[in-house]
């Protein structure tokens, strides 16, 4: 931070710079391609609408280190970089590059602003954002060296950022391997093969209305999905149960609780069993989670019927190895948590110094 403060006095003794964006740059807007002209591996990608492609086409009509601001849909306003050439449809505008600006600086003003760029998207019909409103943000001009060297810091938390994601990425694939491999029996063992329903009971909860719900109150309630919906003075279900959502998009989704919680009748619990450990279930459960998932019927609101469930075949080993398997697999459920929290505190770093340093600007 304070080579930057530094820098600025250094290089900019009267104040850093300030002009519109038309004023030194043109937003401009790309061209729409059919469906059929969209491939699946193509040499570029294709933006519209969204950060994320939606194919990929044989040419390219943008160059790589440019910045994109989708300009239609749900992700109106929201910023963009590419570091390859690409392909924009009308559905994002990009910036012009030029030789007063490092691209990657803009990119990183606009990240800090992201915020006042969606509050001026039009939501009559669908989601629109003029061109006249990224043209009329007023952007700082400090010279390239000092834009270059903000780039090089918030550059190195991004890279800290990706080698996270990759980290996890990895652990999680490691986890699965070995979760599928540790509910295999080995050469020798001996397990027991049941069905679900004869091991325990699967208990549907009570709905509680929305007035009945709080955000202070103690037991998590939980109902068509693995995230809470809020908060509840009783618990209908004791720690230590399996969930799986029975309605809604989450419906085959499974889930475990280690604290005390309300069910609402948008989700199946297990009931406790003396044959098989919950956490032990919850691993099988996962490992088959596909099965579930493609018994859902979709005709209306997405809903798994509790027989589903019961009738899925479980192997399983003594006690003693369930809880073998279930410390083995806790310690990559704690490495994962662990480097995902490190991601998030990394990306508060960056958000952090990324907005002082274009404080630093005015």
């Amino acid at each position: 931070m304070n080579k930057i403060e530094e820098m600025i006095k250094q290089l900019c003794p009267n104040g850093v710079e300030w002009k519109k964006l038309g004023e030194v740059c043109k937003v401009l807007r790309g061209k729409r391609l059919t469906k059929s002209q969209l491939t699946e591996s193509g040499k570029y990608k294709v933006y519209h609408g969204g950060i994320e492609p939606i194919g990929f086409y044989g040419e390219m009509n943008r160059n790589a280190n440019t910045v994109m601001v989708i300009n239609v849909g749900a992700s109106a306003g929201s910023v963009s970089f590419s570091k390859e050439d690409f392909w924009s449809s009308d559905g994002c505008y990009c910036i012009s590059q030029t030789e007063y600006i490092n691209s990657r600086f803009l990119y990183y003003y606009f990240l800090s602003i992201e915020y006042v760029i969606t509050t001026k998207v039009r939501h009559a019909g669908i989601p629109t954002l003029d061109s006249k409103v990224i043209e009329d943000l007023l952007i700082p001009l400090p010279t390239l060296p000092i834009q270059t060297e903000i780039v090089r810091i918030l550059d190195k938390f991004v890279e800290q950022q990706e080698q996270l994601e990759r980290l996890i990425e990895l652990r999680k694939k490691q986890y699965e391997y070995y979760r599928e491999e540790m509910l295999k029996p080995k050469e020798g063992e001996v397990w027991e093969t049941k069905r679900l329903g004869e091991i325990c009971t699967i208990t549907r909860g009570k709905r509680l209305t929305k007035s009945q719900l709080s955000e202070t109150a103690k037991y998590k309630v939980y109902h068509g999905g693995i995230d809470p919906i809020g908060y509840y003075k009783e618990c209908n279900r004791k720690a230590d149960t399996v969930m799986v959502i029975n309605v809604g998009a989450s419906a085959g989704t499974i889930g475990y609780s280690n604290e005390d919680f309300w069910s609402s009748d948008g989700c199946f619990c297990l009931s406790h069993t003396d044959i098989a450990l919950s956490r032990f279930l919850y691993y099988s459960l996962l490992e088959v989670g596909y099965i579930i998932e493609s018994r859902v019927r979709h005709a209306g609101i997405p809903t798994l019927d509790s027989k589903v469930l019961e009738e899925l075949m479980i192997n399983i080993p003594s006690k003693q190895k369930q809880n073998t398997i279930i410390n083995s697999l806790k310690e990559f459920e704690s490495s994962i948590s662990a480097l995902s929290s490190a991601l998030e505190a990394s990306k508060r770093r960056y958000e952090y110094y990324r907005d002082e340093m274009m404080n630093f600007l005015n």
